[in-house]
């Protein structure tokens, strides 16, 4: 087979890496509008990887939480196929200033009240013990009394794992790259006589061609805190800043994000700066002297619905509106796409043949 796959970014590389796992001798052209193949301008190099299937039910989307559990085991298989650990299966720490208790218990009985999710997976804890056991020092145990800690999450490394499915495609001699190669609607129906399957994965570079879509503009920050060791994603249950702190290699921690209905590009608000700053000191006093590294302003595919679409014409496939959810749904949305739409048909090919 010949596959071409417009865009390099997250669900792109998603797919290249489970066709290869399925068709080790296909032919797969990344048609990519960057001048590199891992570009830092792309809205999944700037999210923070999040693999929290549970944390989506605080949303009541129960839709999110089945197909994300399924995500976990699919991200362990990428990390075995890169041969790298991109994907750390530490679990995530919810945390409540102590007048936002109503809210944190709140979250924790609607936890409780899902017959569909395993039970077992969800702790509720003093937040001194848990520092305590786990030789966590410096998080802010008098304002944050309790937390809610969630066993089967993760996180992805974003930034290894560009670096590793670039470094995993180059090794790959049926992977080619056509970089500053931006597909319009014309090129595509091009690309249809040239190759077997055209898989879309250019967001909001489909813009104009996708009735919904839409972008929503998320801000996040990249800081170096060395005097804080926290080894698990930290999520602040609060009504008006939910943030998140994700821990990376070397006392590098992203802080996000916020959600700003706008499609304004530029570069992040000092508001947005602000928020972010003021709640994640709050966490833990060491984030005080921590040296900001990197910000991110991006504007995310998104439906009305906030849920992915895949859409299929002749043989083109589109995979597109993922907004928040790509590393969460990104993984399993492939595989049923190769299932349904590749896999099957070749199948049909072979018998008719």
């Amino acid at each position: 087979m010949k596959i071409a796959i417009t865009g390099a970014g997250l669900i792109g590389r998603i797919m290249g890496l489970s066709l290869l796992r399925d068709y080790s001798d296909c032919q797969i052209d990344f048609y990519e509008k960057f001048l590199h193949p891992s570009s830092k301008d792309s809205c999944g190099y700037a999210a923070g990887g999040m693999v929290a299937p549970f944390c989506e039910l605080m949303e009541n989307n129960l839709q999110l939480y089945q197909l994300g559990v399924k995500s976990i085991a699919a991200w362990q298989s990428i990390n075995k196929q890169l041969n790298y650990d991109v994907f750390q299966h530490n679990g995530t720490l919810v945390l409540a200033h102590c007048y936002d208790q109503p809210d944190f218990f709140h979250l924790y009985n609607k936890l409780m009240q899902y017959d569909a999710i395993d039970k077992k997976q969800i702790d509720l804890l003093p937040t001194n013990k848990y520092t305590k056991d786990n030789n966590i020092s410096g998080l802010n145990t008098a304002l944050f009394h309790q937390c809610i800690r969630i066993k089967n999450e993760g996180v992805v490394n974003v930034p290894l794992f560009f670096r590793k499915t670039e470094e995993f495609f180059a090794m790959a001699k049926n992977i080619n790259f056509y970089l500053n190669k931006e597909i319009a609607e014309n090129d595509l129906t091009h690309l249809q006589q040239k190759y077997d399957y055209i898989i879309d994965t250019r967001g909001l570079g489909a813009q104009n061609a996708i009735k919904g879509l839409h972008g929503i503009r998320g801000e996040s920050l990249v800081v170096k805190a060395p005097d804080v060791t926290i080894d698990k994603t930290i999520r602040l249950c609060h009504p008006r800043y939910p943030l998140y702190v994700i821990p990376r290699k070397n006392n590098i921690y992203y802080i996000g994000a916020t959600t700003i209905q706008s499609q304004d590009d530029s570069n992040i608000s000092v508001k947005s700066t602000m928020d972010l700053l003021s709640a994640l000191t709050v966490i833990h006093p060491g984030f005080l002297e921590a040296r900001i590294l990197q910000s991110f302003s991006r504007n995310r595919p998104s439906f009305p619905s906030g849920m992915p679409k895949t859409a299929i014409s002749g043989n083109i496939i589109t995979l597109n509106g993922f907004y928040r959810h790509g590393y969460l749904l990104g993984p399993v949305i492939v595989d049923n796409v190769i299932n349904k739409h590749i896999l099957e048909k070749q199948y049909e090919c072979a018998k008719q043949s």
